[in-house]
This record gives C-alpha cells, structure tokens and sequence, in this order.
C-alpha cells in the first residue's frame, strides 16, 4: 500500500519515510500544500502536517473532503490546543496526532486506518450487507432501516466490517481499540462502547436486549450474523 506524507520538516519526513517503508509500505513525501493536493489521490492514506508553507494543512483537508468523504487523512502536527484538534476533526480527519509523539504508536495507527482501507478495497465485502434490521452499503458508506438511509462514519463502517469479519468470537475493548482505532495496547478509551451503542441502535430490533452484538461478560462483545446471541 501507498502512503503520502504532506511535511516540510524534512528530517522528520525522512524518518517516517524510513519507518514506514520498513513496515513494507511504499512511501513518498512532498513539503506542500499544493503538492500534496496534486497527488494524494494516487496513494492510500495522506499523513498531513498543519504548518505547511502555501496552502496550510486544514485548507488540503478541507479541500479533499469536498472531493472524497472517505479518503484515509491522518493530521500529525505540532498544533496541540483543543481547537485546533477540533478544527482539524471538524474537516475530516481520520486521526490527529500531535508533536511530540511515539513512533510506536504513530506506526500501529498508520497500520490500523489502511486496515480498514484493505477492509473498503479487498475484503470482497462491498455493496449492501444485512445485518439485524439494517442494511449497510459498504461502498457508498451508507446504512438503511425501516426504508430511511442515512450517512456512517468511516470508523462506524470499520467497525461493522471489524465484527463480520470476526463472527461469534468475543472480542475485548483493547481488540477493537488497536484493531479499529489503531491504539496502542492498554489505552484506556471507552469509545467502542459508545459506538457499539450507537450500532445496536441501527441492528438490533430491541437495542435493549441484543441479539447480533451481544456483551460478554468479562471480555468485551460478540457479534453474531444470524442474532442467536
């Protein structure tokens, strides 16, 4: 897989760049705006610096989204305040990691969003899935119940596609948090819960009693295809 990197500190681009080829990635980096605009559309996933010279980073954000919802857009930027995460959230990043930070992580991140990437493009799981009582459109990221369509999120179609490609095993909070989210092992987040909260909503006749994504007491959820539970 394919993975550009938008960075004008080029030594640290250098260092991504050797890391990430060593994680047997084919890896290029531009130190633009409007280089990184040109070509990203050739490539899997975009690591983005805010502080670019020329068009700034939430302006390359902004304009890819208006473009393409799901391409895969990691932030990695020295801008930690809380706005500038929120801003950069609000644009559509996929993540947002900021400066200083662990490589480690940094690299199980990068692995876990062209995951789901392999999921979109090589699963041979796209067009329509029915699960419970919604009927998920793997391609064009939507999900309908009772005949009214709406927009998922790239991490909530992750997520579906994490569970039916693991049906009837349990699996625990770390596994969907390193394997969905990308998150290095022991992170403390309980976000899988509200997600999965939010799935049972769309799958599940009664949300209050689930049948297809069941909790295991002690290890985390079960997902089961056919709702024996």
């Amino acid at each position: 897989m394919r993975v550009l990197i938008a960075e004008d500190e080029i030594n640290l681009a250098q260092g991504l760049c050797f890391n990430l080829e060593q994680e047997g990635l084919e890896v290029h980096s531009v130190i633009s705006g409007e280089e990184a605009l040109a070509q990203y559309a050739a490539y899997d996933l975009l690591v983005l610096d805010i502080g670019l010279p020329g068009i700034d980073g939430f302006e390359v954000l902004r304009r890819i989204r208006e473009h393409d919802e799901r391409f895969p857009v990691i932030v990695l930027t020295a801008r930690a305040a809380e706005d500038d995460r929120v801003a950069g959230l609000a644009l559509g990043a996929d993540d947002y990691i900021t400066k200083p930070f662990s490589l480690k992580e940094f690299l199980l991140r990068v692995r876990g969003k062209l995951r789901q990437v392999g999921w979109y493009t090589g699963s041979g799981r796209h067009g329509p899935v029915k699960v419970g009582a919604a009927l998920f459109d793997l391609d064009r990221q939507t999900v309908t119940r009772e005949g009214r369509e709406e927009r998922t999120t790239v991490r909530e179609q992750a997520l579906v596609q994490y569970f039916l490609d693991h049906p009837n095993q349990a699996l625990s909070r770390d596994d969907l948090l390193r394997e969905v989210w990308g998150y290095t092992a022991g992170t403390a987040s309980r976000t899988p819960d509200t997600f999965v909260a939010r799935l049972r909503k769309l799958v599940e006749v009664d949300p209050a009693n689930p049948r297809h994504i069941v909790s295991v007491r002690g290890k985390g959820y079960l997902f089961s295809p056919d709702g024996t539970g």
